[in-house]
């Protein structure tokens, strides 16, 4: 999970192997209802997200700087080390 900031507000970036990278905004969490189960079968629940489709296959990643990540990126021809910004 990284935390970073832009002009837009605060947001959290999540990597998860199940739903892939998250782009969760921070505004509003505070006052966010929790779950009591688990959400099955691709629903989703809870604070809202965005799913960052160019960032399939992210096995690990770290804030570089105030506007890039470093991402450890798995794909059919091995693994990859990249700088991306961050969205």
């Amino acid at each position: 999970m990284i935390s970073y900031s832009n002009e837009d507000g605060e947001y959290l970036l999540l990597s998860n192997s199940n739903r892939g990278v998250m782009k969760i905004a921070t505004s509003g969490l505070d006052n966010a209802e929790g779950l009591a189960s688990p959400v099955r079968g691709g629903k989703t629940a809870g604070h809202v997200y965005e799913t960052i489709d160019s960032l399939n296959g992210v096995v690990q990643m770290d804030k570089f700087n105030d506007s890039l990540a470093i991402v450890l990126m798995a794909s059919d021809n091995g693994m990859s080390l990249k700088t991306i910004a961050l969205p």
